[in-house]
Formats: structure tokens, sequence, C-alpha cells
């Protein structure tokens, strides 16, 4: 009777153990599957709704990187604001408009000095006091010379030439004075004393270059220019990227737009054999290129310049477009034709 029970109890002891053991292999394997499959329909979701997003989150960013550049823009001028608040309640009260270091181009054979000079303005009577100084020893090389300001312009910035404006006297107006101040908002501070003005490059000329004027002959000579190009090809590598010879260049403007000959003799050349040497592709491109940037007017127009600013800054491409249409359809009826035929030649 205790053997029958024993050996009950035994193997109900050794099943129970096997089934526990068994059913830990499926349990086990069930709740890591269960968690995959969970984990698989949350990703799956998340990846449909960030589809759906997609254009409104970037249309988002879009606004929230516009509002940045607008808070920037608009903490720094506050500070400009600020900067120049406390400049002018804090600086003591001086005679002078303005002072400060310049340096003075003197024009010599074949070059160009630098010569540092302290100066004073004063905006009331107009005289500008400039005492050159030896950068060496610091000490003044000569007397003050006191003169009487007529004009003050800015001028275009080059590499050698930045921060320069020019200067005009009343004692002598004929000479041109180019000054170079210190950075560009030390140039800046010059000209708002001196009520600066713009350089006249950014209006009309009045003195205008012939053969900058967008005429017969300078229409017949982009004609020609585009159609010897579009003859050879326009797979030439660097075509409008590499330059040509100088001498080159000026030569074949020389012959392409001499208003002196026809037309037909004007152009003749280019189906010349000895004016081979100037008819590489490369120098009929930059010739092309230095024509258009020397209009007198460029295509594009001086009055109209700021409004294409304006529209290229526009948010929508449609706005962009319907603004810029406008403006070309706006534009004289020789400037309309030329960017025509200069833009058809581009796409081509």
């Amino acid at each position: 009777m205790l053997e029958r029970e024993y050996l009950q109890e035994s193997l109900s002891y050794v099943l129970g153990i096997q089934e526990v053991q068994e059913r830990i292999k499926f349990e086990f394997v069930e709740i890591i599957l269960r968690f995959i499959s969970d984990w698989l329909v949350f990703y799956h979701l998340g990846h449909e709704v960030a589809e759906d997003a997609k254009d409104y989150l970037s249309d988002l960013q879009l606004k929230v990187q516009k509002t940045r550049e607008n808070f920037d823009e608009t903490r720094q001028k506050a500070q400009e604001l600020k900067h120049r608040y406390m400049e002018s309640k804090m600086k003591p009260e001086s005679e002078y408009t303005k002072q400060g270091y310049l340096f003075l181009m003197e024009k010599k054979a074949f070059t160009a000095t630098w010569s540092k000079y302290y100066c004073t303005y004063k905006k009331q009577s107009k005289k500008f006091s400039m005492l050159q100084f030896n950068q060496i020893s610091g000490r003044s090389q000569s007397s003050t010379e006191v003169l009487t300001l007529a004009s003050c312009t800015r001028r275009l910035s080059e590499f050698e030439k930045r921060y320069c404006f020019d200067l005009i006297f009343e004692e002598r107006p004929a000479i041109t004075y180019t000054f170079q101040a210190l950075s560009e908002e030390d140039r800046k501070a010059w000209l708002n004393a001196m009520d600066g003005k713009e350089p006249t490059y950014l209006a009309p000329a009045t003195n205008h270059n012939e053969d900058g004027h967008l005429d017969e002959v300078g229409f017949a000579f982009v004609r020609k220019c585009i159609e010897v190009l579009e003859r050879r090809g326009l797979e030439e590598e660097g075509l409008y990227r590499i330059g040509g010879v100088s001498t080159k260049i000026t030569k074949l403007l020389n012959m392409g737009l001499d208003r002196k000959k026809t037309e037909k003799d004007r152009l003749m050349f280019f189906n010349d054999e000895q004016s081979s040497d100037v008819l590489e592709s490369k120098t009929i491109a930059s010739a092309l290129k230095h024509y258009l940037r020397n209009l007198n007017e460029p295509l594009m127009t001086f009055r109209l310049h700021h409004s294409f600013i304006s529209s290229a800054k526009q948010e929508t491409r449609q706005g962009r477009l319907s603004d810029v249409h406008q403006l070309i359809h706006r534009l004289p009826k020789n400037h309309f034709e030329m960017l025509d035929i200069v833009i058809r030649h581009l796409k081509s």
C-alpha cells in the first residue's frame, strides 16, 4: 500500500516537472511573439501617421525657420538701435561731427599708395580737416589742411579698395579724393556724417559708351555670336565658364561693333579664314558676355532692379513666377527682345 502511494506521488511529481518545462517553451515564445507583433503594429501605424503628416511637418519647419530668421534679424536691429542710442547718450559732446583715422589714396606713376591721415568733419560748416601721420613714428608730417566739403559718394567695393568713399572739395572741384575707412561700420559712420550718396552706377549713366547701346548693331552682333555657337554645338566643356584671351576678345568686339561699317562688312569676318584666331568658341562666348555685361543699361534695367529682387523673395513659386512675368513685360521693347534672344539661346 505504501509502495503504491509512493510510486503514484513520484510519478505525479515527475509529470508535474515535465509539464512545467514543456509549458515554459511555448508560453515564453508566445509572449515574445505577442510583443514583436504589437511592436510592428505600433511602428507601422507610426509610419503611416508620419507619411500623412509629412507635408504639414515640412511646411511647419519652413515657417519655424522663417520665424527664427525674423527673430534673429529683429533682435539684431534692436541691438543696433540700443547701441546707437547708448552711444548718443554716453559719448561726450564733441565739436566735430565725426573724427578718426582714414587712408588717402595718392596716385603715382604706374602705382598708388595709401597715406594715413587723422581727419575731422564739422557738419554745420562742412569743414573737413586732415593731418598726415607717419605710420612708423606716429607723428604728424605736415600742418593740418582744412577744406570745404562739396560732395561725398560711396565707392564701389573692390578687393584692394574696400571701405572707400570719394570726396570732392569746393576749393579743388577737379580733384576727387579717395579715402579708405578702417571698417564697413566706420565707412557708414563717415557717410552718415557727411550725407554720403550712392555711386552713380546705380542710376542710368549720362555719358554712355556708344558700344553699350542696345541698337541694331548690338542685336546683329549678338545674333551672329549665338548662331555660330549653336551651329558648332553647345557640348564644349566650360563654354561660358572658361574665358578667352582678352586681346582676342577686344579684337572681336572691335570688329563686330564697328559702326563705321555696314552690317555685311562688320560680320564678314565670321566667315573669314584669316580671322580664325579670334573665332574660337570660348572667345565668342566671352565677347558675348562682355557686351551684355557692359551695356549702359542692364537688360533687367536699373529702374526694375529692386522689383526683381523683391519678386525673387516671394514665398510661393506661383507668386515668384507671376511677379517676374509682369516685370519682364514692363521692360523696354529692345531689352525685352534681347532678353528673349539670350534666354532662348541658354535653353537650347
